[in-house]
């Protein structure tokens, strides 16, 4: 009886583990742009237009990933900032989403980065940008 129950946490546990594989979105019906003018050392501002048949849920948070020697690598939060609020786009609409960075990971160096920006399907979405 204790090797079945064994057996079985280890089951869910690894069944609950593959969960955390996320997977960029790469369908064209959702676009993500930086509005113009709105990149900094300390954020930037996404005009995400969902031209999706749903609704989405962009989850709050985010990560930077830097372009270092051609490898992306994700940049250590000095803390956890999040508000906790995520942002519900509705089907055929767009709305604008205000990054502010400078709390987690300070003023950003120039160089070649990814926003990562993730949503309620364990998907993300990729915003690359330059300083």
């Amino acid at each position: 009886m204790v090797k079945k129950f064994i057996i079985v946490l280890v089951i869910i546990f690894t069944l609950g583990c593959s969960k955390e594989m996320k997977e960029e979105y790469k369908d064209e019906s959702i676009k993500v742009n930086i509005v113009d003018g709105t990149l900094n050392e300390n954020g930037l501002t996404l005009d995400v237009i969902n031209n999706s048949e749903n609704d989405i849920l962009l989850k709050p948070g985010f990560d930077v990933e830097k372009n270092n020697d051609g490898k992306f690598e994700k940049l250590s939060k000095n803390k956890k900032c999040s508000s906790g609020i995520g942002y519900g786009i509705e089907k055929n609409n767009s709305m604008n989403v205000k990054v502010n960075w400078t709390c987690e990971y300070g003023k950003l160096d120039s160089g070649k980065y990814h926003l990562i920006k993730y949503l309620e399907n364990d998907e993300y979405l990729v915003i690359d940008f330059e300083l």
